[in-house]
């Protein structure tokens, strides 16, 4: 009897412990490609799960509706299990362009949240379009609110008591955009000067960039600077 409960005891604990590696397993095989497949439609431009599965294979889409005078090609820049830097751009001429940043983050409560990033607009003058967070809730995806602003001045980013007139005025020249750090965990919001427009002058700016660091349950401002 007592070496009958010994086995059940054994059975129990292995039957435990393959439980926990399982669902271990499970959490750490969520990758930004998974992330990318599971995404609404509505969050990558409206393409759909076929089209994604077909970006991701090929690390290049065509859309069905293309035709010889508006030509779009989705691109893969860098892939890896933690970042993902896709393109929409055109072969025919159009300057228009659409920059999607993916990143997974660690939560300390042990499994991961997931951020995408749209930038479009031409060379020329571009905004940060959207920006949306989420975790996964089982299988699917729960959209989440983090303390990254949405949406930013130039003002932002002005020293104290710099004109208004001056903001406004400059304001033309510049583009804001979010960046997210490749093989770190801070996300950036950045100044860019314009193509085309030189030399201005920036003694009014604190610093070209914002840094939004991670503790592991949210991001925390912490500092203006320049941007290398």
């Amino acid at each position: 009897m007592q070496n009958l409960k010994s086995i059940s005891l054994t059975k129990y604990i292995i039957f435990t412990v393959c439980v926990f590696i399982l669902s271990v397993c499970d959490v750490y095989s969520q990758s930004v490609e998974e992330f990318l497949e599971a995404l609404p439609k509505e969050y990558f431009n409206n393409l759909t799960s076929k089209d994604r599965d077909k970006l991701l294979s090929e690390n290049k889409f065509y859309p069905e509706d293309n035709d010889e005078n508006y030509i779009q090609v989705y691109r893969v820049v860098e892939s890896t299990n933690d970042y993902m830097k896709a393109t929409m751009s055109f072969e025919t001429g159009q300057r228009g362009f659409n920059t999607f940043e993916l990143k997974r983050w660690n939560l300390n409560a042990g499994d991961y949240l997931f951020g995408i990033s749209r930038v479009a607009g031409t060379p020329v003058e571009f905004v940060q379009a959207d920006i949306n967070f989420f975790i996964f809730d089982n299988d699917s995806l729960k959209k989440v609110l983090t303390k990254i602003p949405t949406d930013l001045g130039l003002d932002d980013f002005t020293k104290q008591n710099t004109p208004d007139k001056l903001i406004q005025e400059y304001s033309q020249y510049i583009s804001l955009s979010i960046t997210f750090e490749k093989e770190g965990n801070d996300i950036y919001w950045r100044v860019h000067e314009n193509m085309g427009v030189n030399d201005l002058d920036n003694s009014w700016l604190k610093g070209n960039a914002i840094r939004y660091s991670w503790d592991g349950e949210d991001f925390k401002k912490t500092e203006i600077f320049q941007y290398p």
